[in-house]
């Protein structure tokens, strides 16, 4: 990707970013016999940094940190707007919390912010940046013009923040050979925040004696918005704010309790807060996943692969741009998710007996054949404890076929007798009519079905056109070439 504003950062230039953080130590004695002799002393990055790298891309800065100076992943967190680009960071083990940084609000307890904004509104993002930090020092590469020519009113904002907190330095043309070039002048603003022990807003209002009528508290209609996703959003934005507010309210306790009760430093309730957020950012990330279905109607592979998405994505901020965008990019994806489905679960079918594979003239390769009209499943069947049941370890793959041959003839999986259905069904009927044999054939939607005391079960398809269309889609998901029959 590159949209003229994606500029990936030079070794050399984060080497002269974080130059000022660079610390000399001496060597404990300790270490130095398993050091070269010269080496009285070394320098090091201060790793309990804990960072934040806005508009990341693919994570240059942070690549530089870990691999020169064995920064810890753990301690730092990335926002990316571009897909392609959280789908690197997150390759790379980086914790992604939000995709577009103008919109970012997360409370994670950052004290450095190293960025390489988009050169078009620099201002705004450093703005930002000054802005959701509580304490600690921000760095960030610009285009010259933007400190030169203040001529906005963000650009004129950023010039007395340099004045009074921080400082610049011009680097002249430093991406003239870079991966991806420009001859743009570049500086390196650097801003730097006190921390502010003890602060707190004693304008929260404590009514000491009121109550809450349970039967006044209603959710549901302060969340009047129809559309689900608004409805959690509205209500993920209330449960935070009064998480934030129980945090703000554990500060006024301790302020008039210091001294008497033992003393929380700042820092810990902070780590306190953001794990608190944390876990509630997530659990409402998975409960939209269990709420629109997408995993659940879907084969176990598409599942699998789903809620692997959810884990890694659910540091997100939880808004409506974002979740939106998330289930839109796995839902227009579901196509090809489905189709590779229909090849697992194409060759699932054809492992369970070598009679399911049929090699058909016509197909492309001797190595390429198509599921049987009949599906001989063996070992599926449990009558040893008592009473005939499915066995477990075989439900997903009969799920999968049944929601395979949904998506494949646009039926909803819901509205349909699953192979499972049918076989409880059938061995309810043989306890309660004692005319049903366990050998008598049944149906499911999709395949008529029969079972025997050894244990194997036989699917035969009802309908040959989707028996047929599932071959074809299953040889597409395998890049086989088939047809012809």
């Amino acid at each position: 990707m590159n949209d003229n504003q994606y500029f990936p950062t030079p070794d050399e230039v984060i080497a002269q970013m974080i130059a000022p953080l660079i610390q000399t130590i001496n060597v404990p004695k300790w270490k130095r016999n398993a050091l070269p002799d010269e080496w009285q002393e070394m320098n090091v990055f201060p790793t309990a940094r804990k960072i934040l790298e806005p508009s990341a891309g693919q994570g240059h800065i942070l690549d530089y940190l870990v691999d020169k100076w064995a920064y810890a992943k753990r301690d730092a967190i990335c926002v990316e707007l571009d897909g392609n680009n959280r789908a690197v960071l997150q390759s790379k083990g980086y914790r992604v919390v939000g995709f577009d940084f103008l919109d970012y609000d997360e409370l994670y307890p950052v004290n450095l912010i190293l960025m390489n904004p988009p050169y078009m509104d620099a201002d705004s993002h450093i703005l930002k940046a000054w802005s959701i930090l509580a304490w600690g020092d921000i760095i960030a590469l610009c285009n010259a013009e933007t400190v030169r020519n203040p001529y906005t009113r963000e650009r004129q904002v950023l010039s007395e923040l340099v004045n009074r907190y921080g400082s610049v330095e011009y680097i002249g043309q430093a991406f003239v050979s870079a991966e991806v070039s420009t001859d743009v002048e570049v500086a390196i603003i650097r801003l730097h925040k006190e921390k502010e022990e003890g602060l707190f807003d004693f304008d929260i209002a404590l009514d000491k004696d009121a109550t809450v009528d349970d039967g006044e508290f209603a959710l549901n209609g302060e969340l009047a918005p129809v559309n689900i996703v608004e409805s959690l959003v509205a209500q993920y934005n209330k449960a935070r704010e009064t998480i934030v507010r129980i945090n703000e309210l554990e500060k006024v306790k301790r302020f008039y309790t210091r001294g008497v009760l033992p003393d929380v430093k700042d820092e810990d309730n902070r780590k306190a807060l953001a794990a608190q957020l944390d876990e509630l950012k997530a659990a409402f990330w998975d409960y939209i996943f269990k709420r629109t279905k997408i995993g659940d109607t879907a084969t176990s592979k598409f599942r699998d692969d789903f809620y692997q998405y959810k884990e890694q994505n659910k540091h997100i901020a939880f808004t409506y741009d974002n979740v939106m965008q998330i289930l839109s990019v796995f839902w227009h994806g579901r196509d090809d998710f489905m189709r590779r489905c229909i090849a697992d679960t194409f060759d699932a079918a054809t492992r369970y007996h070598e009679k399911n594979r049929v090699h058909v003239e016509g197909w492309k390769s001797n190595l390429s054949y198509m599921v049987a009209k009949k599906i001989i499943m063996p070992n599926v069947v449990d009558r040893f404890t008592g009473y005939w049941k499915i066995v477990y370890t075989s439900g997903d793959f009969i799920r999968d076929l049944d929601k395979c041959c949904c998506y494949l003839s646009g039926k909803r999986y819901e509205d349909i007798v699953t192979i499972e259905q049918a076989f409880n069904d059938h061995v309810k009927h043989m306890r309660d009519e004692y005319t049903v044999n366990y050998y008598d054939e049944f149906h499911s939607t999709y395949f008529a079905i029969r079972m025997y005391k050894k244990g194997t079960l036989h699917l035969r398809w009802l309908d040959l056109p989707l028996w047929s269309k599932f071959n074809v889609a299953a040889a597409d998901g395998k890049a086989w070439l088939g047809g012809g029959y």
